[in-house]
């Protein structure tokens, strides 16, 4: 982390014409803000600030740092949801750890850092002719980013169609109800264009495509298993973003277990079994061991030979 001259604005252009705005020192990781061995007993990040990454009366406090060091100070839905899930346990088993991990709920109020649209909540359906409908299923859907849910499938259409609104939202980020009902009949069209109906699952709306594989799968932008996708031609997304190495380590007092997955496979290479053999694994929340002791690597083996 540089130190800056404060003398300047840095979220803005400086001068590249004089050494004041010139970066030659640099703060030592000592320096930095951190939390070590919090009593609360746990240590989390989800791209948000780092002073809001543990328990509240483990967090370092951002007025003992230099403003200049341009840290974050918002939350987003992931670390709202996060702490919601690690604050108030004095501890939690393996299995519990797990279901953290793959939570995939929105917060209640929505919190993403760059745009608030919690609007769409108040507007009464019967207000919005050609949007009721779809108004109804996002007000009434758990906020859970399920692949059969249906109620996250119209969200998640939603949501994309509202990013092509950004620059319409207000000077404190939030869009009027005005800009969501435009979102919300944009949506009503790309529905009836790409699958003639008024409804369609996540799972239906989005997928996890690797060569000729395609199979449906879980997850939004800013939910804990984050994912976020490109349209393709047929106006299903295909995922790009989010999800992908999942690293589980198990300490226990005789022995430590290595859990992981990948999104794809373990192979580059299309004429290969691992090209695409963890995507169902991965679909369903479910890891594979790992061995690093020999014996176990020799008896798992598929094939033992000598590299070329």
């Amino acid at each position: 982390m540089p130190k800056r001259n404060p003398a300047y604005d840095c979220t803005k252009t400086v001068p590249g014409n004089s050494s004041e705005t010139l970066w030659d020192t640099y703060y030592k990781t000592e320096e930095l803000p951190q939390v070590i061995s919090p009593a609360s007993g746990f240590v989390y990040n989800a791209n948000h600030s780092p002073f809001k990454s543990s328990g509240i009366k483990d967090n370092t406090d951002p007025k003992k740092f230099a403003s200049t060091m341009g840290y974050e100070l918002y939350d987003n839905n992931r670390s709202t949801r996060l702490y919601q899930l690690l604050n108030g346990d004095d501890q939690i088993t393996f299995e519990e750890f797990k279901t953290i991990k793959y939570d995939h709920t929105l917060p209640t109020p929505l919190n993403y850092n760059y745009v608030d649209f919690n609007a769409v909540y108040e507007m009464n359906p019967s207000d919005y002719p050609g949007a009721g409908a779809l108004l109804r299923k996002i007000q009434s859907w758990d906020r859970v980013a399920d692949m059969n849910s249906e109620g996250a499938g119209v969200f998640a259409i939603f949501y994309y169609q509202l990013q092509k609104l950004y620059g319409e939202r207000n000077s404190d980020n939030s869009f009027s109800k005005e800009v969501i009902y435009k979102a919300l009949k944009k949506t009503s069209r790309y529905l009836k264009k790409h699958f003639r109906t008024q409804s369609v699952t996540l799972g239906e709306f989005q997928q996890l495509v690797r060569g000729e594989k395609a199979i449906p799968i879980w997850g939004i932008p800013d939910v804990v298993t984050a994912m976020r996708g490109v349209q393709n031609k047929n106006g299903r997304y295909r995922i790009t973003n989010g999800e992908s190495y999942i690293g589980l380590i198990q300490f226990t007092p005789k022995e430590t277990i290595y859990h992981s997955v990948m999104s794809y496979g373990n192979s580059e290479r299309p004429e290969s079994l691992h090209y695409d053999d963890q995507m169902k694994l991965y679909q369903n929340f479910q890891t594979k061991p790992m061995h690093f002791d020999k014996p176990s690597v020799i008896k798992d083996a598929v094939r033992r030979y000598s590299p070329k």
